[in-house]
């Protein structure tokens, strides 16, 4: 089920039955009007906060989606940004700019540009945020900068994998391979996309024979954690038999 707060003061709360993991088409038909006011779009947290979603957004669980509203003034003004989700990918946003009540029509009274889109940001340092910059032209004069927030992948979604380690006994010696993270099939960097710790702290962790921890955490463009585990064995390991 997905829930649509209409954020227009009549306290009005649509539910709407939609299929999981698939796009949400039904948004085509829910552009809601308020006098005075413009429809910017839904998102996943009140006040244009958080994601923007749309007809081609992917739902995997039960959520609430509110409208977002822009009063209709005689100022120059552009539309929120959401945030975007990393992919490796520059994000282009789409924007809307208006003068007043008038929409404005993009490379006929401005042209729009794009600087840092592509890592990870909290967009909390303006110079390295995620921005869109609306420069008029012809009629128009001057520059807005938006910004807005790339959040890094969870690596503890289903895209991501790693299998559990296996190594044969040495004789006094502490074994820590470097596990092998991917993400839709391709290979991360350690210490670059991700870091790896032993938590294990009993005598002869990671030396004796024995099943132990191991936690891979994200870093930079990814997040969350995912947990497999080292086996020690005193067998021959397959790969090792010749």
């Amino acid at each position: 089920t997905l829930s649509l707060d209409y954020q227009d003061g009549s306290g009005k709360v649509e539910k709407v039955s939609v299929t999981y993991n698939q796009p949400l088409s039904v948004l085509e038909t829910k552009t809601p009007a308020r006098k005075g006011y413009y429809f910017i779009g839904w998102y996943t947290q009140k006040a244009g906060e958080g994601e923007a979603v749309n007809a081609e957004t992917i739902l995997t669980h039960q959520r609430t989606l509110y409208a977002h509203w822009q009063k209709i003034s005689d100022e120059f003004f552009v539309t929120p940004v959401g945030d975007q989700m990393y992919t490796g990918k520059a994000h282009k946003p789409a924007i809307q700019v208006y003068d007043g009540a008038v929409l404005l029509e993009e490379n006929v009274d401005y042209k729009v540009s794009y600087k840092n889109n592509v890592k990870a940001s909290d967009a909390s340092d303006s110079k390295k945020a995620p921005s869109v910059i609306v420069k008029g032209i012809n009629n128009y004069k001057g520059t807005v900068t938006v910004t807005f927030k790339i959040l890094p992948q969870n690596i503890s979604g289903q895209e991501f994998s790693a299998d559990n380690l296996a190594v044969v006994y040495k004789a006094k010696k502490v074994q820590k391979p470097t596990p092998v993270l991917s993400w839709n099939g391709k290979k991360l960097k350690a210490k670059t996309d991700f870091t790896v710790s032993y938590p294990d702290t009993q005598e002869g962790a990671y030396k004796n024979p024995g099943v132990y921890n191991v936690i891979i955490s994200g870093k930079g463009n990814f997040t969350g954690e995912k947990k497999v585990t080292l086996n020690i064995t005193q067998a021959t390991l397959m790969s090792k038999v010749k």
